[in-house]
C-alpha cells in the first residue's frame, strides 16, 4: 500500500500505476483526511460497491429460480440470498487453518493463491466494474448473434472500460476469451454474424485502446533498475517460484468449483454465466502459466491477478450452480452430489474467514 499512498501524494515512486481510477478517489477523500486513511476509504468504498452489485445479481437468479408465478420470494429467502453472496467474498484456498504457515512446504496462499486477496487494493478496486461485466458478457455473448440492447451493448462497454481504469487485470483475460470466441463463432457461421461481431468488437474498442496505452505505460524502453521491460514466455517459470506442484495448487485453489465442474460438465454448453465464468478462469490460468514480465517485476507474478479474477468468477458461478442444484434435487443421488459440494464450499468459507482474520492480525498474507 506503501508505493500507492505516496502516488496520490505526488511523491515520486519507482512504479508506474497507468489506471488512475482508484487514486483519483482516494485523492478526493484525501482532502478531508490522511493520505492513508484516504487510500483505506477508497479501497473499502470500491469492495464493498463490488459486494451490493453481486448482491443485486446475485438476488435477481434467486428470485428468477424461486418466484415461479409468484411475484416476490419470501424475507426469509432473501436473507439467504444476501448471506451467501456475502460468504463468496470470505471464501480463500484450502489449508490447514490451525498449523504452522505451512503444511508440507505449502504456503497458505502464494502458489495457490485466493479468490479475494484482500490484501490487494488495486484487484478489489477492480473488482466492481469486473462483476457487472462478467454478467453483463455473458449475457451478450449469449444474445448478440440474435438481438441485444443497446443498454445492454453500453453497459458492457463502460464496465469493461471502468475496470482497465482500475486495473486491467482482468480486462486482458476477458478480452482475450472475447477475441477467441468472436472469431471462432465468424468462422463456424461463415462471416454470416459479421455486422453483430462488429457490435460487439466496438464495445471492446475503448477497453483495448486504454491498455494499449497501459501497456506503452510499463512495458516500454526500460525499468527504474535499467533492466529491459517487457514481457516474455515461459511455462510456468513465475509460478514455479512460489510451488513446486502446479497442480497441487490449482486443486486446493478451486477445489470446490472443479468439484461442480465435474459434476455439471454438461451445463457448460447450456448455461452462458456457468461457461463464461470457466472461460475467464481459462484465459487467467494460461497467462499467468505462459506469461512473466522482465525485469525486477518477474517475481512479482502480476499475471496472477487476472488468475485470481477467474478464480473468484468460478467459485461465483460454482455457487450458482449449487442453488439452482439444491433446489431442484430431487433424486437420493442428486441430494448426496449436493451435499458433497456445500461440503467443499463450507470449507473454502472455513479457510477464508480464518485467513481474514489472520491478515486481520497484522500477519503477512504471502507467506
Amino acid at each position: 500500500m506503501g508505493p500507492y499512498i505516496l502516488t496520490i501524494q505526488g511523491l515520486e515512486d519507482r512504479f508506474a500505476y497507468p489506471y488512475p481510477l482508484m487514486f483519483a478517489l482516494a485523492r478526493m477523500v484525501m482532502n478531508f483526511c490522511t493520505p492513508e486513511r484516504a487510500m483505506a476509504v477508497a479501497v473499502t468504498l470500491l469492495n464493498s460497491l463490488s459486494v451490493w452489485i453481486a448482491d443485486r445479481y446475485f438476488l435477481e437468479f434467486i428470485k428468477s429460480r424461486l418466484t415461479g408465478v409468484r411475484k416476490e420470494i419470501t424475507l426469509w429467502q432473501e436473507m439467504m440470498a444476501h448471506g451467501l453472496i456475502l460468504t463468496m467474498f470470505f471464501v480463500s484456498m484450502l489449508y490447514l487453518p490451525y498449523s504452522a504457515s505451512t503444511v508440507a512446504g505449502i504456503s497458505r496462499c502464494m502458489g495457490t493463491y485466493t479468490p479475494n486477496p484482500l490484501w490487494n487494493a488495486t484487484y478489489l478496486a477492480t473488482r466492481p466494474f469486473s462483476v457487472v461485466s462478467f454478467f453483463a458478457g455473458a449475457d451478450l455473448l449469449e444474445k448478440y448473434e440474435s438481438k441485444a440492447s443497446l443498454r445492454e451493448y453500453l453497459t458492457f462497454a463502460v464496465s469493461l472500460f471502468l475496470g482497465a481504469l482500475a486495473k486491467p487485470s482482468f480486462t486482458l483475460v476477458a478480452v482475450a476469451v472475447y477475441a477467441v470466441v468472436l472469431l471462432y463463432r465468424f468462422f463456424r457461421s461463415r462471416g454470416k454474424n459479421l455486422i453483430k461481431s462488429l457490435y460487439f468488437g466496438f464495445c471492446v474498442l475503448p477497453a483495448g485502446f486504454l491498455m494499449i496505452y497501459q501497456f506503452f505505460g510499463v512495458f516500454s524502453g526500460t525499468d527504474y533498475v535499467e533492466e529491459e521491460s517487457g514481457i516474455g514466455i515461459a511455462p510456468g517459470a513465475v509460478w514455479g517460484l512460489y510451488t513446486d506442484n502446479i497442480l497441487r495448487s490449482v486443486l486446493l485453489g478451486c477445489a470446490f468449483p472443479l468439484l461442480v465442474l465435474l459434476l455439471n460438465v454438461r451445463k457448460l454448453k447450456t448455461v452462458s454465466w456457468f461457461r463464461h465464468a470457466w472461460q475467464l478462469w481459462l484465459s487467467g490460468f494460461l497467462m499467468f502459466f505462459f506469461l512473466y514480465e522482465k525485469g525486477f517485476r518477474m517475481s512479482h507474478g502480476n499475471f496472477a491477478w487476472g488468475y485470481m479474477h477467474g478464480m473468484f468468477f468460478v467459485f461465483l458461478a460454482g455457487l450458482m450452480m449449487l442453488v439452482e442444484n439444491t433446489l431442484q434435487a430431487r433424486m437420493k443421488k442428486e441430494k448426496c452430489a449436493v451435499c458433497l459440494e456445500w461440503i467443499f464450499y463450507a470449507a473454502h468459507l472455513v479457510c477464508g474467514i480464518h485467513f481474514f482474520l489472520y491478515m486481520l492480525a497484522g500477519q503477512d498474507p504471502l507467506v
